[in-house]
């Protein structure tokens, strides 16, 4: 299976502001402590070399979501369940 699919056994962190500031630090501490994260953002650009570089250096598995993808009406949680589950019909 690689990096980028989601497995149901697997446990994930979600933290959110992870481009940078205090959530990218939580994202590299966690990331060393070999968590697999789930990372939210509104930089795309940040938040997909941030992905990059834990993967690399790391070796865990990275989601990253954009706050541009939130929906109307829909919490962030909504929006990484809605995201992972289409991610995991299309693999």
């Amino acid at each position: 299976m690689s990096q980028s699919q989601i497995r149901s056994n697997q446990a994930f962190t979600l933290i959110t502001g992870a481009s940078k500031g205090i959530g990218k630090s939580i994202a590299i501490e966690c990331a060393k402590r070999k968590m697999n994260l789930i990372l939210i953002a509104r930089n795309e650009a940040l938040l997909f070399s941030l992905k990059e570089s834990l993967i690399e250096n790391y070796h865990i598995e990275v989601e990253s979501v954009s706050y541009t993808h939130l929906r109307a009406h829909e919490t962030v949680l909504d929006l990484v369940c809605r995201l992972l589950l289409e991610k995991k019909k299309n693999t």
